[in-house]
């Protein structure tokens, strides 16, 4: 069982799709899954969830140049990430 698993969404999944590929993370006990995506913009959007048992809890979100800080807990440390920071822009 990995640690953590990246999900990355495309705008082709539908919610159906994203409903039943996170059921299956959270019945296989994974304890955190980070979502993300590029939105309408072209940021990036991360999301960072916790395994609650029943239902993936919200930790941390955030997008485009804010940034998305993740406590530390049992399974990993602290961490920080710009989510735009993810990407390399052309010319950049």
């Amino acid at each position: 069982m990995p640690d953590a698993v990246v999900e990355v969404w495309s705008p082709g999944n539908t919610l159906a799709e994203m409903n039943d590929k996170r059921g299956q993370y959270r019945r296989a006990q994974l304890p955190v899954l980070l979502e993300a995506y590029l939105a309408d913009g072209g940021d990036v959007h991360l999301e960072w969830l916790s395994n609650a048992g029943s239902h993936w809890a919200s930790t941390a979100v955030a997008a485009g140049e804010s940034t998305l800080s993740v406590p530390a807990t049992d399974q990993h440390p602290a961490f920080s990430v710009v989510p735009n920071a993810l990407l390399r822009r052309p010319g950049t």
